[in-house]
């Protein structure tokens, strides 16, 4: 029985120790402003700008040939291609172009937070929120003028 109760004290102590790095103020703010980013995008390309996704889709024709395949890892940067060319082709269905717009442009935001707030100490550290929060705006403004 003792050994049973060393082991739930261990685990008590690293589940203390992992949640009082991780439930800080900063890392609660981040998420709750990363959720609402993601569906802030989410709803932008989904209410307001649907047919921006049609109009990237229309000329799109994603293959999954063996050779389609080879024609882009023949290039430098054809992996990124063809990766863009997969995700595009669900700009088809308005929902799900912007859900996957949205991930994407969540995760340039945890990016840019996560890159400024090593630089920064204290409360400058909110700074990051708001410069990963303005990155996205400044995507989406800039990609609503196809």
């Amino acid at each position: 029985m003792t050994s049973l109760s060393a082991v739930m004290a261990n685990r008590m102590i690293f589940m203390k120790k992992f949640f009082s790095k991780t439930l800080n103020s900063y890392n609660l703010v981040n998420g709750i402003v990363g959720t609402f980013v993601l569906v802030a995008v989410t709803l932008f390309w989904w209410l307001w700008h649907p047919e921006v996704l049609n109009y990237q889709e229309q000329y799109q024709m994603f293959q999954t040939t063996p050779s389609y395949l080879l024609s882009h890892i023949s290039v430098p940067g054809g992996i990124s291609v063809y990766v863009a060319e997969f995700l595009t082709q669900f700009n088809l269905y308005p929902f799900v172009g912007s859900l996957f717009i949205a991930l994407l442009m969540t995760a340039v935001m945890f990016l840019v937070c996560h890159l400024v707030g090593n630089f920064c100490k204290g409360n400058i550290k909110y700074l990051a929120i708001i410069i990963g929060v303005a990155s996205v705006a400044l995507l989406c403004w800039m990609m609503r003028d196809e």
